[in-house]
């Protein structure tokens, strides 16, 4: 499958594709997604999060519109476990930044989006900490992969309005023992960078 696109079919997860032109700035004050004194509809006052193109979403399914027929996505080179450099603990989030090999193309990109980094958003024992809904529901846990245009800088695709293409997953937590290796990897790494600013170098693991 190495230089071969092939479109990935999903049974686990929700997949939402984004391309965002406006981010919501994280900066040093208090919020959350979880509480009415913190949540999303308090964010307009922090940074730049009171945009009309921003996260997070609600996606309500009765007014959605559907790609009809929806446009297989085309991903290259996502099976080489040695695209992963580095993870980090930001504070807010778990981070792992990749090498740009990996990328995703469609019918109606305007070139390939190279893969830059993946993140995790996540609740608590008792709270759902995706950041986007369907109908108001919140899942368990959020993963972004984050993607360039032509293998931009995160800084420059930022400015373009087609420059970022942010695939999400929405993570629904289960009863039972099954266990998928790849979380139990993500949570090796975790125990690796317990606190705000530590990495850790991956070289492939």
């Amino acid at each position: 499958m190495g230089s071969v696109g092939y479109p990935l079919k999903l049974s686990a997860c929700i997949l939402i594709f984004l391309i965002l032109e406006n981010f919501c700035v994280t900066c040093d004050n208090h919020w959350c997604y979880d509480q009415a004194s913190c949540g999303p509809n308090t964010w307009g006052p922090i940074g730049s999060c009171n945009g009309s193109q921003q996260s997070p979403i609600n996606i309500n399914t009765r007014t959605v519109i559907f790609d009809s027929p929806p446009r297989p996505i085309h991903f290259f080179h996502y099976e080489d476990l040695n695209i992963a450099t580095v993870v980090e603990n930001t504070g807010y989030q778990f981070k792992i930044k990749f090498r740009p090999k990996a990328r995703i193309f469609s019918d109606g990109f305007p070139a390939f989006y190279f893969l830059y980094q993946a993140h995790f958003h996540w609740g608590t024992e008792n709270s759902d900490g995706a950041e986007h809904t369907i109908d108001g529901k919140r899942y368990a846990m959020e993963m972004h992969l984050v993607h360039t245009k032509n293998n931009m800088s995160i800084e420059d695709a930022s400015k373009e309005s087609d420059g970022l293409v942010v695939l999400s997953f929405l993570i629904k937590k289960t009863k039972g023992n099954n266990q998928v290796s790849g979380w139990n990897t993500l949570a090796k790494f975790l125990k690796d960078i317990p606190e705000k600013g530590n990495t850790k170098n991956l070289n492939g693991e």
